[in-house]
């Protein structure tokens, strides 16, 4: 390894460091009231994880690029970056539900908003690991560990959705 690959390395690899105890100190998640509006987000590791991947990709990139050291295992370990990233980074910057009072709003990752009345909503399975929003349009399923989950769930109960819970 080239003097000048090891500085690269050891620059990059102290950026995500940082990044990373930033991102751990400063993953604050304000208190809400469930009776007022309120947005469910993916939880912030998410951004960091793509942050992360990206980092890599960068370091990868211009390992190629200024020593011109294009390897078949560079290029799939790219690729194989990207395609973990790219999902994380448009969960955490893109998925949400905003909950009102009568309605709630699913943007996706990818595609346009959905408004969902609570009387469309069936049924709302609960697991340790994911939730599942059985709808009259389609069916949720998203991680038990988004923001403000328990207040959705408080909200739900509230307009008569059925919920069940399993360990």
């Amino acid at each position: 390894m080239n003097i000048l690959q090891l500085v690269l390395l050891i620059v990059t690899v102290a950026l995500i460091i940082q990044v990373v105890v930033y991102a751990a100190k400063h993953d604050y998640v304000k208190q809400i009231d469930w009776a007022e509006p309120f947005t469910l987000r993916y939880p912030k590791i998410f951004l960091w994880i793509a942050i992360v991947f990206f980092a890599a990709i960068g370091f990868l990139l211009l390992n190629m690029v200024i020593w011109q050291d294009v390897r078949p295992f560079a290029v799939i370990l790219l690729a194989v970056l990207a395609v973990c990233s790219l999902p994380a980074l448009l969960l955490a910057l893109r998925w949400k539900i905003e909950v009102s009072e009568e309605y709630l709003v699913h943007t996706p990752a990818l595609g346009g908003k959905k408004q969902i009345y609570y009387k469309d909503i069936r049924h709302v399975l609960v697991t340790p690991k994911i939730v599942v929003m059985d709808t009259t349009l389609k069916k949720l399923k998203f991680i038990s560990g988004v923001y403000y989950m328990e207040d959705l769930l408080f909200r739900l109960r509230e307009n008569g959705v059925d919920i069940d819970r399993q360990p």
